[in-house]
C-alpha cells in the first residue's frame, strides 16, 4: 500500500508518529511534527533507531528502516508483544483515513494531512491487504512465548481470534452488501463529513473540501463491488434497493442550500461567501453527478426476490459465519432460534406478572395486546408527546431532548452504589439523529468520543416522528445507549491507557451489545424504573430483542419471507407495524447482528453469577473494553 498518497507526508514519518501514540508519548510527539513542520526532515534520528533497533544518520536511510520495520520482520528482535500489537493497530488504521480521524490521535499533536482523505473502501486492494496483515501478525503471534509475556497474555488471545476472524472473513468478502438502507455510502458519508470531520484547527475547511471532492471515488468504488456481487451471484434484495433509493431522491430533491454538507458550512462560517460559493460549486459539480451516477446503478441491478442469505451460494455456511462474528460464539441457528422462542415465552410471562399484580388486570390478559393499546393512545399526555397550547414542532422536540438529558443525569446519580469506574464525561452530548437519514433509522444510537477526548460521546436521538416516542420506554432506551450502556462502555474504552490501542479501535457486537442490554437489566433489578408502565417499556424492548434470536434465524437459516418474519413479531412483540417494518429489513441486510444483543446479555449475566462483587465485575468488563465472549469467559474463570 501507498500510505504517502493517503498523508502527503513520507510514510517513515505518519509511522513513527503512530508509533509514540500507541505509547501515549504525546510530548514526543508534538515535538517530532513541529521539528518537521518547521524543518520539513526530521533531524532526531536516535528515536527511529529505537524503533527499527538499526542504526541511521540520513533521512534515507531512516526511510529505508522504517520500511524494512514495516515488513513485520521474524527475527526475536521484533517479537516483542508491544511491537506486534503497535504494527497492528497502525497497519490496519494507516490506511482509514476516516477512523484517525475519529480516534483524533494524530490531531491531538497537531497532524492533520490525514483529515483530507475518505477511507477508500470496499476494493479488492484493501481486503487483500487486511488478509495479509491478519496472516503476518498470526505468523508473529504465534512465536511468542505467553509463559515470558503474562501481562500480554489477554492482549494476544484477543489479536489472535480478531485476525483468525478477518482471515474467514475474506472468503466472505462479496457477502456482505456493497451498499445498504442501514448504512450505506449515501447516508454514512454525509453523517461522517458533518459529525466525525474535525473542523477545530485552521485546516478545517481545505481538509473538508478535499474530502467532499473524493465522495464520487467512494462511491465509484461501491458502484464497482455491487457489479463485483453480481458476478458473484450476490444480489441484493428489492426492497433494500427501494428503501435506498428513496433516501437518495431525498438528498438530491434537497436544493444544494438545503443540502447537509452545506448547511454545515453556514452554520460554522454564516459571513464567508467565498467557502458558501466553493462548497456550492463542489456540490454541484462532483458530489451531486455521484450521486446520480448511484442512482442509475441501483436502478439496473439484477434484484434478489428472497430476503434471507441461505439462497445465496454457500449461503448457508455464510450465515453461521454472521452468527459466529457477531455472537463471538459457536452456538448453532438451530439453538439459537430455540433459546430465542423459549426467552419470548418467559418474557411474555413477566409481563403478566406486572399487568396482573401492579395494575390489576385479569390473569387472562394478553400482555402483548395491553401494550399495544397503550401505544396506540398517541393523544395521551401520560404516554406520548402531546403539543401544548401554544407549543411549536421545534418546542415539543426540545421538551424531549431535555427529558432524555434529565434521565441520563438521574441515573447517573445512582451508579456509585455499583459501579467504581467512570468516564470523565458522565453525561454525554444529546443531538437529534439528522433528518436525511431519521426516517430510515433507529431509535436511538451512540457515537464514541474520540481519544484525545475533544470530541465528546454523543447520543443521538431520533425526533423524526415524535408520535412513535412512548415515554414509558425512555427510561431503558437511556439505560441502553447512554448511561451505563454505551455509553459508560465506549468512553471508558476511549480515555483507558493501560490497554492496546487495537482493543479500543476493533469491536465485537456482542460484548457492545450485549452490556448494553445487561445495563437495561440491571437498572431493572436495582429499581430504576419507576412505574409498571416503565416495568413494562423495558420488557417490551427485551421483548423485541429475544424475538430477533427468531426471526434472524428464522429469516436466514429457515428461509422466512418477510411477510412471515413481521407477523411472528406483529403477534408477539409490542412493536407497531412501521417499527416492525424496519426492524425486519434491518435483520435482512445485517445477518446475524441481531442475535448478539440478548445472547451477550444472557452470558454477561452468566458470568456475573460467578463472581462475588458486583462492582469486580462491572470494572473487569469496562476496563478490558470489547473481547469475544468466549475470552470474556475465560477472563471470569
Amino acid at each position: 500500500m501507498n500510505f504517502e498518497c493517503i498523508f502527503r507526508k513520507p510514510s517513515y514519518l505518519v509511522i513513527k508518529l503512530l508509533v509514540l501514540l500507541c505509547r501515549n508519548k504525546y510530548d514526543e510527539a508534538k515535538n517530532i511534527i513541529d521539528i518537521y513542520n518547521k524543518y520539513n526532515t526530521v533531524s532526531n534520528f536516535k528515536e527511529i533507531e529505537e524503533i527499527t533497533g538499526r542504526e541511521c544518520s540520513t533521512s534515507q536511510e531512516a526511510t529505508v528502516n522504517i520500511q524494512n520495520w514495516l515488513q513485520w520482520k521474524d527475527s526475536p528482535e521484533y517479537l516483542d508483544p508491544q511491537y506486534i500489537f503497535e504494527r497492528y493497530y497502525i497497519g490496519k488504521y494507516i490506511v482509514n483515513p476516516e477512523e484517525l480521524s475519529l480516534h483524533k490521535l494524530l490531531d491531538s499533536i497537531g497532524f492533520y494531512s490525514h483529515n483530507s482523505f475518505l477511507t477508500l473502501e470496499p476494493s479488492n486492494l484493501l481486503d487483500n491487504y487486511y488478509l495479509n496483515l491478519s496472516t503476518d501478525t498470526l505468523k508473529l503471534l504465534s512465536k511468542i512465548n505467553i509463559s515470558e509475556n503474562k501481562d500480554h497474555e489477554l492482549s494476544i488471545k484477543v489479536l489472535k481470534w480478531e485476525c483468525n476472524r478477518q482471515i474467514l472473513e475474506y472468503k466472505y468478502r462479496y457477502y456482505f452488501y456493497g451498499i445498504d438502507h442501514m448504512v450505506g455510502i449515501h447516508s454514512m458519508i454525509l453523517e461522517f463529513l458533518t459529525d466525525g470531520h474535525s473542523f477545530d484547527n485552521e485546516y478545517g475547511f481545505i481538509t473538508y473540501t478535499n474530502r467532499l471532492k473524493q465522495i464520487p471515488i467512494k462511491i465509484d468504488l461501491v458502484i464497482k463491488r455491487l457489479w463485483e456481487q453480481i458476478k458473484h451471484k450476490v444480489c441484493i434484495p428489492g426492497f433494500v434497493i427501494e428503501n435506498i433509493l428513496s433516501s437518495i431522491k431525498k438528498i438530491l430533491e434537497s436544493k444544494i442550500k438545503k443540502n447537509v454538507l452545506y448547511t454545515k458550512i453556514i452554520e460554522l462560517y454564516p459571513s464567508d461567501v467565498k467557502k458558501h460559493e466553493k462548497v456550492s460549486f463542489i456540490l454541484l459539480n462532483y458530489v451531486i453527478p455521484s450521486y446520480e451516477r448511484l442512482e442509475k446503478t441501483l436502478k439496473k441491478l439484477c434484484i434478489r426476490k428472497t430476503d434471507g442469505v441461505s439462497d445465496l451460494p454457500n449461503g448457508e455456511e455464510f450465515y453461521k459465519f454472521c452468527l459466529f462474528r457477531n455472537t463471538t460464539t459457536r452456538m448453532s441457528p438451530e439453538n439459537i432460534h430455540k433459546l430465542g422462542l423459549s426467552e419470548v415465552k418467559k418474557i411474555h410471562t413477566q409481563m403478566k406478572q406486572v399487568m396482573v399484580q401492579k395494575l390489576g388486570e385479569s390473569e387472562s390478559i394478553d400482555p402483548c395486546k395491553f401494550v399495544g393499546e397503550l401505544n396506540a393512545q398517541k393523544t395521551n399526555p401520560e404516554f406520548f408527546y402531546v403539543k401544548r397550547e401554544g407549543e411549536n414542532d421545534e418546542q415539543i422536540r426540545q421538551r424531549c431532548m431535555n427529558d432524555f438529558t434529565e434521565l441520563c443525569k438521574k441515573y447517573d446519580a445512582k451508579l456509585d452504589d455499583y459501579f467504581d469506574i467512570f468516564p470523565t464525561q458522565r453525561i454525554p452530548e444529546m443531538k437529534p439523529i439528522p433528518e436525511y437519514r431519521a426516517h430510515v433509522s433507529a431509535g436511538a444510537y451512540y457515537w464514541r468520543p474520540s481519544f484525545d477526548g475533544s470530541k465528546k460521546g454523543t447520543f443521538y436521538i431520533n425526533l423524526y416522528n415524535l408520535g412513535a416516542v412512548q415515554k414509558y420506554s425512555m427510561p431503558t432506551l437511556t439505560v441502553h445507549e447512554a448511561i451505563p450502556g454505551h455509553h459508560y462502555q465506549l468512553a471508558l474504552s476511549s480515555e483507558n491507557k493501560s490497554i492496546p490501542l487495537f482493543r479500543k479501535s476493533d469491536g465485537h457486537t456482542a460484548y457492545w451489545e450485549g452490556w448494553a442490554l445487561y445495563a437495561e437489566k440491571l437498572a431493572l433489578e436495582k429499581g430504576f424504573f419507576e412505574t409498571p408502565y416503565e416495568e413494562l417499556g423495558h420488557y417490551g424492548d427485551e421483548l423485541l430483542r429475544a424475538a430477533r434470536l427468531v426471526v434472524d434465524t428464522g429469516i436466514h437459516y429457515y428461509k422466512w419471507t418477510r411477510e412471515k418474519s413481521i407477523k411472528y413479531m406483529l403477534e408477539n412483540t409490542i412493536a407497531d407495524k412501521d417499527e416492525i417494518k424496519r426492524e425486519v429489513d434491518r435483520y435482512c441486510v445485517w445477518p446475524g447482528q441481531a442475535c448478539s444483543y440478548k445472547i451477550g446479555q444472557l452470558k454477561l449475566l452468566e458470568f456475573r453469577e460467578r463472581m462475588n462483587n458486583l462492582k469486580d465485575f462491572h470494572r473487569i468488563i469496562l476496563e478490558n473494553s470489547s473481547m469475544p465472549l468466549e475470552i470474556i469467559d475465560d477472563i471470569i474463570n
